[in-house]
């Protein structure tokens, strides 16, 4: 397993993925111009999607996946796509302190 040295940095990076995790928007293209290849759409592609952002989260997700209970691996996923600790909470019929004390909890474990 990976050494995560920095809990609060990746705490923060964990809380912001979902502004880096915005899918490209294929639904605003037609048929016609879906496969023609442009320098404009090439580079949009490219400036849409951080790739060593998605690659930290994916190896960050893989950590957790083993070492975190289905409760906490899920309260994980929700906090990365955004949601507030309250709101994370209602899903589980929680505190949002109760569900951050868990996150809490849970980032220290990470070796």
């Amino acid at each position: 397993m990976h050494c995560i040295d920095d809990k609060q940095a990746m705490k923060e990076f964990i809380s912001n993925y979902h502004n880096l995790a915005k899918p490209i928007k294929y639904q605003d293209e037609d048929l016609d111009t879906f496969f023609n290849l442009t320098d404009e759409s090439d580079t949009d592609i490219l400036h849409d999607h951080d790739i060593d952002a998605h690659i930290r989260f994916n190896k960050i997700e893989s950590i957790v996946e083993k070492v975190a209970s289905d409760k906490e691996y899920f309260i994980f996923l929700l906090l990365s796509e955004g949601k507030t600790y309250k709101e994370v909470g209602k899903y589980f019929n929680l505190s949002g302190e109760r569900v951050r004390q868990i996150y809490n909890k849970l980032i220290e474990r990470l070796p």
